[in-house]
């Protein structure tokens, strides 16, 4: 079985995937719904993507790690004074 085209939704950085797939494959992308998504041209920064690396994995502390995440957190909420509780639930399993 194969698959021509498809329909996506994306949610936060899945939108942000699905954009990015459907701006390089567009004979493959349907339609595409995107809710509360990055939708930058610039995505994904560059930290998201050293996120991603072997080295990154090599090199960075479980501590220094933490706060990578508390400060990318506290920087992309809309309110000036950020839920810790939310900030731990976003680093949740």
């Amino acid at each position: 079985m194969s698959v021509e085209t498809a329909s996506f939704v994306g949610h936060d950085l899945g939108g942000g995937v699905f954009l990015r797939y459907a701006t390089h494959n567009p004979n493959s992308a349907e339609q595409l719904v995107l809710s509360n998504s990055i939708a930058y041209d610039s995505w994904p920064i560059q930290l998201i993507t050293d996120l991603g690396l072997p080295e990154m994995a090599r090199e960075t502390s479980v501590e220094e790690l933490q706060g990578t995440l508390d400060d990318l957190f506290r920087e992309t909420l809309y309110e000036d004074t950020p839920n810790e509780a939310f900030l731990t639930g976003m680093k949740s399993p």
